[in-house]
């Protein structure tokens, strides 16, 4: 049966089904889809079906009927997937024309598919309407354990979830374009990124310096922060959805609103049986995750500590293939200290990620607190990197002359203790 589901405004996860009739949408509480929004006339347009085909046009309202961003003079036929705008709600055509099954996602076209597994699927895909590439991702709603009676409450919260996402705009954040439901599929487009270059190939392929990690942990935690300012935990970051640029070293988090629908979803996987509550076990599951509790933000602020872990130390806090092992390792155990694997890490890092893979949530520092903490180990290190060099003492030798070089050298670990003097009362004074 062809539907209306209202993907953005008031009403968002509503859905009401099309008669073979006139259907009027609008304010008017007479009509067949009532909308809750001022900006809609009482009797705004309507969705009318003609020999075995769904068409729209306007009733005359005051701001005018819109299919796909574009304004509609007329009559115009309607195909699954299409978007019509009304006031500030935006709804989702869904049908089938008599003798030919629609496409399920007809404004986009597979490129090429980069990965699939039983949560869903990505793929590189052409978004027609404006003519540009996307990275599509697509969970079939044979996976989504959907009763037929939970089926709307499903969608509901699905669309609820993706158009907070939707809002937030970050650089170290993957940008969400598009979002919504088709007949198979419950789906969203974000901007077109290589999901090969993640933080495990990145880890694989080279030896990173320390300054060169706290800067990468540095982009984590300002985009999660930017999410976690907006109410939105990812929930499930690993190595696989944190994407390092090889050129530029920028850092992108993706799976941000997905992982948090998935993790609350009943799932069918491959072998018919459901999970519901975790998504997978991943190598940074934090430890009220993995005991089953309800997991907040802090459960990022863990994960971001084994992610700077993991970029230290080459491996993973803990590792085993048995993941009720793993689980009960970040539950009860310590990782081996990270000194024990990068002996110049700054003792101000390691109890730093040391502080953010506490087992307690409220232990963890927040991500602004994090931000504030990694930002002046990065002023330390620099400066003792910069003084410290042999290019460092070549010039301070030509400008000072050998005698004063003394002198510089004796003044410079007073300064590098007097900065982690500094550093650690900051810190006392933010818990």
């Amino acid at each position: 049966m062809a539907k209306l589901t209202v993907i953005v405004g008031e009403n968002v996860g509503t859905v009401y089904k099309l008669g073979k009739k006139e259907n009027v949408v609008g304010r008017a509480s007479d009509v067949s889809c009532v909308l809750r929004d001022l900006r809609a006339s009482r009797k705004h347009s309507c969705v009318a079906f003609d020999k075995g085909e769904y068409y729209l046009f306007d009733m005359g309202s005051h701001n005018g009927t819109y299919l796909n961003g574009h304004k509609i003079p007329g009559k115009s036929k309607l195909k699954s997937n299409d978007k019509i705008g009304i006031g500030a709600t935006v709804l989702t055509f869904t049908g089938e024309s008599i003798g030919q099954k629609q496409d399920t996602l007809s404004s986009y076209t597979i490129i090429n598919e980069v990965k699939k597994n039983d949560t869903g699927d990505f793929s590189i895909a052409r978004q027609k309407i404006v003519e540009r590439d996307v990275l599509l991702w697509r969970i079939s709603r044979e996976i989504l354990n959907e009763d037929p009676q939970q089926s709307n409450s499903i969608q509901r919260d699905f669309l609820q979830q993706i158009q907070t996402v939707a809002s937030i705009l970050h650089r170290n954040l993957l940008i969400l374009l598009d979002f919504g439901v088709s007949t198979r599929y419950l789906y969203c487009a974000f901007e077109s990124v290589n999901l090969k270059y993640n933080l495990r190939k990145y880890i694989e392929e080279n030896t990173p310096s320390v300054p060169e990690i706290i800067d990468i942990s540095m982009q984590m935690a300002t985009g999660l922060e930017h999410a976690h300012k907006q109410n939105v935990p990812h929930l499930h970051l690993t190595d696989k959805n944190i994407l390092i640029e090889p050129q530029n070293k920028r850092v992108t988090v993706t799976e941000l609103g997905i992982s948090q629908f998935l993790s609350s979803a009943t799932l069918t996987n491959s072998h018919g049986s459901t999970t519901t509550g975790i998504l997978g076990v991943s190598a940074y599951i934090s430890p009220e995750q993995a005991s089953g509790s309800k997991a907040t933000d802090k459960a990022d602020i863990y994960a971001l500590g084994c992610a700077m872990y993991h970029l230290l130390a080459g491996s993973p806090p803990f590792e085993t293939k048995n993941m009720y092992e793993l689980c009960n390792k970040h539950c009860n155990e310590e990782p081996s200290p990270i000194e024990n694997h990068r002996s110049e890490v700054p003792k101000a890092f390691a109890a730093v990620i040391k502080r953010c893979m506490a087992k307690t949530p409220q232990q963890r520092p927040t991500a602004e607190q994090l931000i504030t903490e990694l930002s002046l180990i990065k002023q330390q290190v620099v400066y003792e990197e910069s003084a410290y060099s042999e290019e460092g003492k070549e010039y301070l030798r030509e400008k000072f002359g050998e005698i004063k070089l003394l002198r510089w050298w004796f003044i410079g670990p007073t300064v590098s203790i007097a900065l982690t003097g500094i550093f650690f009362f900051i810190v006392r004074s933010l818990q």
